[in-house]
């Protein structure tokens, strides 16, 4: 949650399941829900933590990837409902774009800078988007986000390049020690590869302010790939 740039409260699922869930008798007696089941529950304490309701909030951003199928589709369904029920403007936010943006601010990049961030996308792929550095110190997409082996990106990575994101992990360990030790290259850390929610807020107020706003109707998860059952599908199809 936050206003006019500062957090008032936030929370995750590992710290909401420590420390703010308190599971009924019934629920004690199952397995630990997950992050899409909790989603809601969440989505409620941290307004309540900053005594709002929905309909007080002059911004729904989410996350719309690229990821995986179920937390996506849960996430964006959920924002999507929210915005339209109660009025509220919504923007999506690239994930990718969410990255880079923290790498920049972090990093305070000069105008022409790149940066490529990086996702796992699993079966050692990552979805990879390059970014270069306006005047303003925003970033803008150069070309479209790519789906690719992670050892293969690592291979193209280009001079002057600033790399970030949690992909990074997946790329072999001698590519990433090459990457590292390379003069024209700057490798985040892992403390820094997360996707972070100022940055998420940050886009997502600028483009409110600049008019740029989804339509809860058509905004649409980014995915990875079709789920594992429209993939069935298409593999019977095709046969």
């Amino acid at each position: 949650m936050f206003k006019d740039g500062q957090c008032l409260f936030k929370t995750d699922y590992q710290d909401f399941i420590t420390h703010h869930f308190a599971p009924t008798k019934a629920e004690t007696d199952q397995a630990t829900p997950g992050g899409s089941t909790l989603l809601l529950p969440m989505v409620q304490f941290c307004l309540k933590q900053t005594n709002v309701t929905a309909a007080d909030l002059g911004l729904i951003s989410v996350t719309q990837g690229p990821g995986m199928f179920t937390p996506l589709r849960v996430g964006v369904v959920a924002a999507k409902t929210m915005a339209f029920v109660n009025d509220v403007p919504l923007v999506g936010v690239d994930v990718l774009e969410a990255l880079a943006f923290a790498a920049t601010k972090r990093r305070q990049l000069k105008q022409g800078q790149v940066v490529e961030s990086v996702v796992n996308a699993q079966r050692k792929q990552i979805f990879a988007g390059r970014f270069q550095v306006t005047a303003d110190q925003r970033v803008e997409k150069q070309g479209d986000s790519q789906l690719v082996l992670a050892e293969k990106w690592a291979q193209q990575v280009s001079s002057q390049t600033v790399l970030t994101g949690p992909g990074l992990k997946i790329v072999p360990e001698a590519q990433r020690i090459g990457l590292s030790e390379r003069a024209d290259v700057a490798v985040e850390s892992d403390e820094h590869c997360n996707c972070d929610i100022a940055a998420v807020a940050d886009i997502a107020q600028y483009r409110l302010a600049n008019g740029d706003v989804d339509d809860p109707w058509s905004l649409s998860p980014i995915y990875f790939r079709p789920s594992a059952a429209e993939e069935v599908r298409s593999a019977k199809s095709g046969s």
